[in-house]
C-alpha cells in the first residue's frame, strides 16, 4: 500500500519552493524562532509529521535533539539524504504508531498533518 507524497517526494521540496517561493523559507525561519522562544536546547521535540525534514533539520541543528515521525518512508529517505538529516533520529509510521518511554519537551504538527 502506497503512502501520501511517496510517488512525489523526490520533488516535494522542489515544488513548494517552486510555489511559495521565498515564503517557504520565511515560514521555516519564523517558525523555529517562535519554538525558541519557549524551549531551548538540547530539548527533545518530535515532529509529527515530518516530511523531508522541513523543521526537523533547523531544529536539530540548533541544538535540538528532534525525532521526526513521518509514514511515508520515501518522504524520511529524503530527509535522511539532506545535509543534517543524518542527525534526527526517524519513526516511519503514523502519528499512532508512535510510542515512547521518554518525555518530549514539546510536538510539533504543522500544515495539513491532522
Amino acid at each position: 500500500m502506497s503512502t501520501p507524497h511517496a510517488s512525489w517526494a523526490s520533488v516535494y521540496d522542489f515544488i513548494y519552493k517552486e510555489s511559495f517561493g521565498e515564503l517557504y523559507d520565511l515560514l521555516t525561519e519564523r517558525t523555529v524562532k517562535q519554538i525558541k522562544r519557549y524551549i531551548s536546547p538540547p530539548a527533545r521535540i518530535v515532529d509529527f509529521g515530518a516530511g523531508t525534514g522541513r523543521l526537523s533539520i533547523p531544529l536539530s541543528e540548533s541544538g535540538f535533539n528532534v525525532v521526526a515521525v513521518e509514514p511515508c518512508d520515501k518522504m524520511v529517505d529524503q530527509l535522511l539524504q539532506k545535509s543534517g538529516g543524518s542527525s534526527v533520529s526517524t519513526f516511519i509510521g503514523n502519528i499512532q504508531e508512535f510510542h515512547t518511554d521518554n518525555p518530549f519537551d514539546m510536538a510539533v504538527c504543522v500544515f495539513t498533518v491532522i
